[in-house]
């Protein structure tokens, strides 16, 4: 898995993250009943919002269109939001 994230300045927050942080993922795994790749994508969030906090930055707003993936990262701490609920 390959992530860029940068903030508005274009500066890197998290240049790449090449591999899930697998104890991460376990963890999540243990916690909440999703599917593989739902779980690596919160575990994934679940590092980028330790790094951002970790520089001062506020939390980041974990958003997609899967209401079991929205429900586990609210029970993680997150704010949410579905796209599909804001219609054009």
């Amino acid at each position: 898995m390959l992530i860029h994230l940068y903030q508005i300045t274009d500066m890197p927050l998290l240049s790449t993250l090449y591999e899930p942080p697998s104890k991460q993922l376990i963890s999540v795994l243990e916690r909440q009943p999703l599917r593989a790749y739902d779980a690596v994508q919160l575990a994934c969030a679940l590092t980028v919002r330790r790094l951002m906090h970790q520089r001062g930055m506020p939390p980041p707003l974990f958003v997609a269109a899967d209401d079991a993936l929205l429900a586990a990262a609210a029970a993680e701490g997150f704010a949410v939001d579905n796209p599909l609920l804001h219609p054009p």
